[in-house]
Parts: structure tokens; C-alpha cells; sequence
């Protein structure tokens, strides 16, 4: 199995402003009513809602024009829907006058994003780095620009900035991945496995370690654990279509250890959510029985 990983946009987040229970909604002013509205959009984009994120964010920046934090939140609202070039010109009108570094920062890398998910690789190293002269300790510019190596096949530099990342953050499961990938293609496999384990333990809906983590345990004969793993996965979502394979891995395996009924049952539930019907994914044909 493999996926590529789309670019991550990146929001600017706050916790919420905590307004006294005395106070009325006549007497907020208009920088606190923003920032009710900027947290409510946080939380709508946080679980998809991206229409009712935008409008919270637009409300906010009604509320206090001068603020730029709320642009690049609308900019990345707006380009998950499609409409990347306006996203884009939001975010360099954004740079030309930050209300902070940070957010400057923010926007460069949603630009580097752009041009990498254009295969403009040069440019999008080009905003990268200007991401991380803004702003040196913010993991996430290394992160991309790793990213960027990665996919151009520079592994070097790729491992250079993923391990940057990971020295500035404690949650970086994607750098911890991708080391363990590079790692893999160097023939390191107990080092990869080590990185795995740190993305999965850091991150439970990122399934693409818990994937590789199965495949070291299957090869190494320890199945037991390679059918744990694929029980982790598969528990994330177990109507994810993308986890078809997972089921027809576990499935096979479940066979191998004489669980012959619950084998039938992830081959089932895998033809179910099957989207791709081009592929079968090498689900059994004849259920086995006993």
C-alpha cells in the first residue's frame, strides 16, 4: 500500500478567550466578539465543517479588520475548496503586512504547499525556506521542506529536515514516518520500526506506521502481532474504504493462525467497503469453513 500524503494547511489555533459570565453581549468589544467567532471557526474547520469555519472567520474579521490572523484562517478555508490562487493572494497580501511573524510564517508555508502540490518543487523550497528565516523554530517548515526532498528523492536533506523537525516537536508523527521510510530504503529495518512506533504511539488516526509496523512483524514471522496491528488500524475507521486492503491482509493471515471465522468476516467486510472495484484486493473468493 502506498499513499501519498497531501500537504498539510496550516490554521493558526488560539485557546478560547474566556469571557466573564457578568459580562453581556452588548458590553463585549469588538476584538472579544472576534475571538469568540475565531475560535468557533477553529472548531468547525477541526471537524470538516469548512462552510461554517469561513463564516466564523469572516464575522471575526468584520469585527477586528486590522487582525491578519483571521485572513490566513479564510485563506485555508477557502483553499480546500478549490479556489487556490484567491487563497494564495490572500496569504501574500497577508505577508506584506503580518500582525505577527508567526503568522507570516503560516502563510509562507500554505504557499510552499501550494506550489509542492503543483510539482513546483523549486518554488516551494523557495517559501520554505523563507518560512524558516521567519520563524527558525517552528518544526512544521522543516517538515514540509523535507517533504519536498522526499518526494524528489533527495534523501539526504529529506532526513536532515525531518530530523529537524522532530528536535522542535514532540507530536511530529509525520517526520517520525518518513525518517522510518528512508530508513527502510537504507536497509536500517530495527531503526525504521523504532520510528514507526514513535509516529504511531504519537498519533492513533495516522494508520500508515501502524501499515509498516505489520508488514516488520509479518516478515519477521511474529504474526500475532502483525494481526494486532491490523486490528489497530481497522478500529480507527472500520469503514475507512481505504482499509479494504487492511482487511484482506488480516483476513489471510487470520487464516494462517486457523481463526477461520473471523477470516470470513474480514474478507466480508472488505468486499462491503470496497470502493475501488478494480481491484479485489485478493479477497477469497469461497469463504473458508470448517
Amino acid at each position: 500500500m502506498y499513499i501519498k500524503l497531501k500537504s498539510i494547511i496550516v490554521i493558526i489555533l488560539i485557546s478560547f478567550t474566556v469571557i466573564s459570565c457578568t459580562k453581556r453581549d452588548k458590553e463585549l468589544t469588538g476584538k472579544e466578539s472576534a475571538e469568540i467567532h475565531f475560535n468557533m471557526g477553529n472548531e468547525y474547520f477541526r471537524i470538516g465543517d469548512n462552510k461554517k469555519a469561513l463564516a466564523e472567520w469572516e464575522k471575526a474579521r468584520e469585527l477586528d479588520s486590522h487582525n491578519t490572523k483571521y485572513s490566513n484562517n479564510i485563506a485555508a478555508a477557502i483553499y480546500q475548496e478549490g479556489k487556490r490562487e484567491e487563497a494564495v493572494k490572500l496569504w501574500q497580501e497577508l505577508i506584506s503586512s503580518p500582525s505577527s511573524p508567526i503568522e507570516a510564517t503560516y502563510a509562507l508555508i500554505n504557499i510552499g504547499n501550494y506550489y509542492k502540490d503543483k510539482k513546483e518543487y523549486s518554488k516551494a523550497v523557495e517559501h520554505y525556506e523563507k518560512a524558516i528565516k521567519q520563524s527558525t523554530s517552528y518544526f512544521m517548515s522543516y517538515y514540509n521542506l523535507g517533504l519536498v526532498y522526499y518526494e524528489t528523492n533527495d534523501m539526504e536533506k529529506a532526513e536532515v529536515n525531518f530530523k529537524k523537525a522532530v528536535s522542535l516537536s514532540d507530536i511530529d508523527a509525520h517526520s517520525h514516518y518518513y525518517l522510518g521510510n528512508i530508513y527502510r530504503g537504507r536497509g536500517k529495518i530495527d531503526e525504521a520500526l523504532k520510528e514507526w512506533q514513535r509516529a504511531a504511539s504519537m498519533y492513533r488516526e495516522f494508520f500508515l506506521p501502524r501499515y509498516e509496523i505489520a508488514n516488520y512483524y509479518f516478515m519477521n514471522g511474529k504474526i500475532e502481532d502483525a494481526i494486532k496491528e491490523y486490528r489497530a488500524i481497522i478500529e480507527i475507521n472500520p469503514d475507512n474504504a481505504e482499509f479494504a486492503s487492511i482487511y484482506a491482509n488480516l483476513g489471510f493471515l487470520l487464516i494462517d493462525t486457523n481463526k477461520l471465522d473471523e477470516a470470513e468476516k474480514a474478507f466480508k467486510k472488505g468486499q462491503e467497503i470496497n470502493k475501488d472495484k478494480g481491484k479485489d484486493f485478493y479477497f477469497h473468493k469461497e469463504y473458508p469453513s470448517r
